[in-house]
């Protein structure tokens, strides 16, 4: 199993080489639909970090406070970083990402808030900032 901090330098990398560098923001949230596409491809999660219901959405903090020096902008990372993923998993999870490069920040952000882990886990004036639970993770993107 992973890091999201692994996957995050993966998914930055991958973004960059591409000539599309992605913020943090863009970040969470792409991380959001990679855990999911993994889920519902493997049926396990890609990586343990748990997402949190932040105001702008679903978010790891570890990841979060790792790039939020860069504030809105663009994160550039030219590294190679090895998943260890099957080849065709990779080719799901590269084909993830690319659909989610090319939402605006303001999409991403409205569709994880239409989504069952966000909705429930923020229902009834809960407050920001629990834990969304990966049973939540499951319902949402287990085939």
């Amino acid at each position: 199993m992973q890091t999201a901090n692994k996957v995050a330098r993966y998914i930055l990398s991958y973004c960059s080489k591409r000539g599309s560098p992605i913020t943090n923001l863009q970040l969470q949230k792409i991380l959001y639909y990679v855990q999911g596409k993994y889920i519902f491809l493997t049926g396990r999660l890609l990586f343990k970090d748990s997402f949190f219901a932040w105001r702008y959405g679903p978010v790891v903090p570890s990841v979060y406070f790792e790039y939020n020096r860069y504030i809105a902008d663009p994160i550039e990372i030219d590294e190679d970083v090895d998943l260890g993923l099957t080849e065709d998993v990779l080719i799901e999870v590269n084909k993830t990402i690319n659909e989610k490069l090319g939402d605006p920040s303001s999409k991403l952000v409205s569709d994880s808030h239409s989504e069952l882990p966000w909705k429930e886990t923020t229902k009834e004036g809960k407050r920001i900032g629990l834990e969304i639970s990966n049973r939540l993770l499951f319902q949402q993107f287990e085939k």
